[in-house]
C-alpha cells in the first residue's frame, strides 16, 4: 500500500517492540492490520457501488 518493503516492516515491528513491549506491540500490529482490511473492504464496496454497471443498471446492458 505504502510500498514498504520486508526490511522497512521488520524494522518497524522491532521498533514497536523496543518501544512498548512484545504484547503491546502486537495489539498494535493487530489492529492496524485490522484497520487495513476494513479500508481494503471500504475500497472494494466503493468500487462496486460508483461502478459503470451499477450506475447504469440493465440500461448499459443491450444484449437482453
Amino acid at each position: 500500500m505504502f510500498g514498504f518493503g520486508m526490511w522497512e516492516i521488520a524494522i518497524f515491528i522491532g521498533l514497536l517492540v523496543v518501544l512498548f513491549g512484545a504484547r503491546r506491540a502486537g495489539r498494535i500490529v493487530r489492529r492496524g492490520v485490522d484497520l487495513h482490511g476494513r479500508a481494503q473492504d471500504l475500497r472494494q464496496q466503493s468500487r462496486r457501488l460508483f461502478s459503470l454497471e451499477s450506475l447504469l443498471g440493465n440500461r448499459g446492458n443491450r444484449d437482453r
